[in-house]
């Protein structure tokens, strides 16, 4: 079955197409498609990883044509001009 396997990281990212014999798992997939070789900072117990945008387990098996995504945690900066709490503020 053909399947792909994806990671968008910033400026660089991976898209592998991919020929494998069924079944096989989310986890497998990531594993044929070497994409954890260029991203060794990647550790799959800690992402969130899905099939075409919906998030599942590493476990879950993938169906012909499914594109495997691996996605990155989102963190958001809070400059000093967003910083919305009260903590700073006299009570005067």
């Amino acid at each position: 079955m053909k399947i792909s396997v994806a990671h968008a990281a910033g400026n660089k990212g991976k898209w592998v197409a991919l020929e494998v014999a069924d079944p096989i798992n989310v986890q497998e997939a990531i594993i044929r498609s070497n994409v954890l070789n260029d991203f060794p900072e990647l550790n799959l117990e800690q992402c969130k990883v899905g099939i075409f945008g919906k998030i599942c387990a590493l476990d879950t098996p993938v169906t012909d044509g499914a594109r495997v995504e691996i996605y990155r945690p989102i963190e958001r900066v809070v400059s000093d001009d967003e910083d919305d709490d009260d903590d700073d503020e006299d009570d005067d």
